[in-house]
């Protein structure tokens, strides 16, 4: 499938729109990353990070610094509206995991299934707008 770079922004937007309220920081990031078709090794390196915190984050271990939220929205080329989108989202996981410290709760990262990464939901909605599988 080859796409422009513009129906690319396009298509993260709708997917993220499609799936508004039900979506979380880690799941926008890997989404934004694969409908670019780059890998982590390279958004990785675009982003001056490793490959494994990549991981971390795309699987909801834990959260980016704001200078690394900043280099991964660069590495992914977003526009003014993905990055405002990404960061309310980043925002929304600061709240949650600091009023889970002060109930000293545990933080626990949202639980996924080992075989995928999406509930039927998402899968469906991002093979609708983009055409293909997750």
């Amino acid at each position: 499938m080859n796409l422009t770079e513009e129906e690319l922004n396009n298509m993260t937007g709708q997917v993220a729109a499609a799936l508004r309220g039900s979506i979380d920081f880690s799941m926008y990031l890997k989404m934004a990353r694969v409908a670019k078709d780059m890998s982590r090794l390279e958004l990785a390196a675009k982003a001056s990070t490793s490959r494994s915190t990549l991981s971390k984050l795309e699987n909801g271990k834990c959260l980016p610094k704001p200078g690394t939220l900043d280099k991964l929205a660069i590495g992914l080329e977003f526009d003014s509206n993905q990055r405002a989108y990404c960061l309310s989202l980043w925002a929304e996981e600061q709240i949650k995991s600091v009023d889970n410290k002060q109930t000293k709760k545990k933080s626990q990262p949202r639980k996924r299934a080992a075989n995928t990464s999406m509930t039927k939901k998402e899968n469906a909605a991002f093979e609708q707008i983009t055409g293909r599988e997750w």
